[in-house]
């Protein structure tokens, strides 16, 4: 009988450590598996925001490429004289197209034309790659901005028109 209940607690003891290894071992997995995937949708999310922000940015820089040879007019090699209204139709025109918020260029320091209101105060990056984020009365937003000699262009847009990235 003692034999029998020895086996009995040894058998039991064996189990539940067999079980107990198993547990662990099914969880480090899942967890590991979780990370890859959680990696994966990231860097997927990662890739199309980038994507977006480039489109927006190859957008801009088209944008301004038309409007420099259709508004503006070269007094010197180095100077342009901006034909307001027409600026002003041309960027408004970009404005609705691109859904954003604001719009507004300079030519040095002096404001050509502006749509809507962009954040003065914002500290955008002079690296025309990068976005700033800002936060506006209407919410979270961002700025683009694009450099092509003296003349700037900086486009607001609401954060909300990049939160379908981020749905499943």
């Amino acid at each position: 009988i003692q034999f029998a209940a020895a086996l009995i607690v040894i058998t039991i003891a064996v189990a539940g450590f067999v079980a107990w290894f198993a547990y662990q071992q099914g969880r480090e997995s899942l967890t590991r598996q979780a990370v890859a995937s959680a990696r994966v949708v990231a860097g997927a999310r990662e890739y199309a925001l980038t994507r977006d922000i480039q489109s927006q940015q190859d957008r801009l820089r088209a944008f301004l490429g038309s409007l420099d040879s259709l508004c503006g007019e070269r007094t010197t090699m180095r100077a342009i004289d901006w034909d307001l209204e027409c600026v002003h139709v041309a960027l408004t025109g970009f404005q609705r197209a691109e859904r954003a918020t604001a719009v507004e260029m300079r030519y040095g320091v002096r404001r050509i034309a502006s749509i809507g209101a962009v954040p003065r105060d914002a500290a955008v990056q002079a690296d025309d790659r990068r976005v700033t984020q800002v936060e506006t009365p209407a919410g979270a937003s961002y700025i683009l901005q694009l450099t092509r000699g003296q003349t700037v262009v900086r486009v607001l847009y609401p954060i909300a028109t990049l939160a379908g990235i981020f749905q499943d």
